[in-house]
């Protein structure tokens, strides 16, 4: 498929309109720091972890860290500044899995679900339920690792 093409096929983000805020670039780097710090705690507590389990167990990590929450959808911070009608059109209705957020302070980044959220929106909901991660508990899984490991001395 041609850009020209692609472009047809994708419409401006209505959470955002087509612009990413920078704060929600900047919670998704501290997430990211913390997921690489909880990935080598557990590379350090089993050197032979291979990178798919790894990545496995991180997801179930994450989504164990979250919280079902309800939560207005304009206070949700989108990182995608468009989206596939054809894709929401599709899904509306059909999918259960709850997106996934990520909380830092009072402020959710929409880490998974940008699709779902935005079918929730169009068809005229104002709330929408998510899997919502707070960065304190997802450091506080980090430090549990960590002090585990060192307890055994490894």
């Amino acid at each position: 498929m041609r850009l020209s093409e692609l472009e047809k096929t994708r419409t401006t983000n209505p959470l955002n309109n087509g612009t990413v805020d920078d704060r929600a670039w900047e919670i998704m780097d501290v997430f990211d720091d913390v997921q690489a710090d909880l990935s080598d705690e557990l590379k350090l507590i089993n050197p032979e972890i291979h990178r798919d389990e790894l990545v496995a167990q991180l997801v179930r990590l994450r989504r164990e860290c979250g919280r079902t929450t309800t939560i207005a959808i304009d206070k949700l911070i989108s990182i995608e500044p468009d989206f596939s009608k054809a894709h929401v059109d599709k899904i509306t209705g059909s999918d259960t899995k709850l997106p996934l957020v990520f909380k830092i302070k009072n402020e959710y980044v929409i880490a998974d679900g940008n699709h779902r959220i935005i079918a929730k929106y169009l068809s005229g909901d104002k709330t929408v339920a998510v899997n919502s991660v707070d960065i304190k508990d997802f450091v506080d899984l980090v430090d549990t690792y960590y002090r585990a490991r060192t307890k055994k001395g490894a």
